[in-house]
């Protein structure tokens, strides 16, 4: 019988967000008044949402969610229109949906309006995820998706736009049962594997 840690490593490789590679649909309700209005760094305040997403049996699923503002540069209104959100499903574990088993959530939507190619940006990324995947285990997984924005007290709706699902860092550590480490820019290369940092430094060449 696999130990207890690879049966959890196998759970955490089998979780279905990360498992299809066509676009997830979603919704997001909230008061995103409120959320762009958030520019503050050291913030750490958390707003209640609802996502909506296609349940295994097709029926729509709401999932009541926490977002709180993320970033740096993505706050300062000259580069986003909106703060880029962090999703925090209430719960850790939502059996029958695409979010089956996680717990925080990373967001990357483009930084501006339509206009311009922003939303290239995203579709650029996004293949680099599962190339850099196939190179090495250790890597981020990642996830199309197409996000539709709703404000709840407007009820006004945005365009669908393209977005990704980022894994955590922590499901990446215990997948590849290696350490988390948070390293500051000037000492990475002191902290990080060698093999590692070179592999990463060749493929983004």
């Amino acid at each position: 019988m696999p130990t207890p840690s690879r049966r959890g490593a196998s759970k955490r490789r089998a979780r279905p967000l990360f498992q299809r590679t066509d676009p997830l649909e979603f919704t997001l309700t909230a008061n995103f008044n409120a959320i762009n209005k958030d520019r503050n760094p050291e913030s750490t305040t958390r707003y209640p949402a609802i996502l909506t997403v296609a349940a295994a049996d097709g029926a729509p699923r709401d999932i009541p969610v926490k977002l709180s503002a993320r970033g740096h540069f993505r706050r300062m209104a000259r580069n986003c229109r909106r703060p880029a959100p962090r999703r925090v499903p209430e719960g850790t574990a939502w059996p029958g949906t695409p979010f089956d088993g996680q717990t925080t959530l990373k967001a990357r939507d483009r930084v501006r309006g339509l206009e311009g190619g922003y939303e290239q940006i995203t579709l650029r990324e996004y293949p680099q995820h599962p190339m850099f995947n196939l190179v090495t285990p250790l890597s981020f997984r990642a996830r199309l998706a197409r996000a539709t924005y709703t404000d709840e007290k407007s009820k006004k709706k945005s365009a669908a736009r393209y977005a990704l699902f980022i894994e955590h860092e922590n499901d990446v550590a215990r997948r590849t049962e290696g350490p988390r480490r948070r390293a500051a820019a000037p000492g990475l290369q002191a902290t990080s594997r060698q093999q590692t940092l070179t592999r990463m430094m060749l493929f983004e060449s």
